[in-house]
Formats: C-alpha cells, structure tokens, sequence
C-alpha cells in the first residue's frame, strides 16, 4: 500500500463508490446511460475508465455500505470490514483488460503512484 494504512481501492468502499460516481455525473465526464453519448466535459485523449461506473450504475457496488464495492465484505468477517476479493469484480475487470495495450504489463512503483494519486 505504499506507506497507507488503506488502499485507494478500500478507501473508495469506505467512503462509498457512489461518491465518486455522483461527482464524476456532476461534472458532465459519465457516458449518458440512455443514449451511450460521453458526457459533454469529457475531453479528447483524457484518460478515463468506465470500471467505476459500471460497477455503481450496472452492479450497485456501493461499497462498505451495501457490502460490496471494488471488495465484498462479509459481516461475519471482520466486522463486515475486511475486503474480500470479488469474483464479480475480477470478470469486470478482466472484461475492460482483455483488449488492453497494456494487458500482462508489470508497472513500475513509481507508475503506480502516478497512476493511483495525480
């Protein structure tokens, strides 16, 4: 986690995926459910996944709250707070991944948290 006490990904169920996802709407970014159309302020070559979208519009992975987000949680385990890995999750990421240029690329720490924080 390099030096964080949670990962970006927890901290997301935590706080609530729809958080994001709602923010993401405001700013005009999400892709029109109805119509398939790329929101308005979503720039040309801006580097955006819809994961996050789909998992709250399409799955409800709200997060903690609803015992499912990025990780399931279980209230048997850990107090319903310990990530659990998905399988959902991994059948929707590897849905986005497997046409990926990038697909079986080991990224450096330094890309990670680039990627994960700027």
């Amino acid at each position: 986690y390099f030096g964080m006490a949670l990962g970006p990904f927890q901290v997301s169920d935590v706080a609530g995926n729809d958080i994001g996802y709602n923010i993401r709407r405001e700013k005009g970014i999400l892709r029109d459910p109805k119509t398939g159309q790329v929101g308005k302020n979503r720039l040309p070559g801006m580097r955006y996944t819809e994961i996050a979208d789909e998992m709250v519009e399409k799955m409800g992975r709200l997060g903690q709250k609803v015992q499912k987000g990025w990780y399931n949680y279980d209230p048997k385990v850990g107090k319903g707070r310990k990530p659990l890995p998905s399988t959902e999750m991994q059948q929707l990421l590897d849905k986005y991944s497997k046409d990926s240029p990038s697909r079986g690329t080991k990224l450096e720490k330094d890309e990670i948290v680039q990627r994960v924080l700027f």
